[in-house]
């Protein structure tokens, strides 16, 4: 599998937006830098960004094995994993929200809920 410098540079590219999204890694290098100073923090993120593209790369080359040996499948797949993701955003953007409000009967003065046996809701006591 070849890689041309655009398809690197799309690569490049999101990797660095999915880096920059506030993630558990993102909160794992603040809390390292702000508890450790700028040296953890800047080893954390070299371990992540590591990580990340070791990641990455075994993904890329299994996935080059897979459409080489599958062939025209694998361009089949391709395609009904995509129409299922279509169908699939489809119906979220069409769905109406189906949220209960919630009872303010059930609101403690200090204004805490708690979740008791697979979502029903009972009050706490302060």
């Amino acid at each position: 599998m070849t890689m041309s410098i655009g398809d690197l540079s799309i690569l490049f590219a999101i990797m660095l937006a999915m880096a920059a999204m506030p993630s558990t890694s993102v909160a794992l290098v603040v809390t390292r830098a702000a508890m450790g100073g700028l040296s953890q923090g800047v080893a954390v993120t070299c371990g992540i960004v590591l990580g990340d593209l070791l990641f990455v790369a075994t993904a890329l080359f299994g996935l080059a094995a897979l459409a080489e040996r599958l062939g025209g499948l694998f361009v089949l797949i391709k395609v009904l994993g995509g129409l299922y993701l279509l169908w699939l955003g489809g119906t979220l953007l069409l769905s109406r929200s189906t949220r209960d409000s919630v009872n303010p009967s059930l609101v403690t003065q200090s204004g805490l809920l708690t979740v008791k046996d697979a979502g029903s809701l009972r009050q706490t006591t302060p």
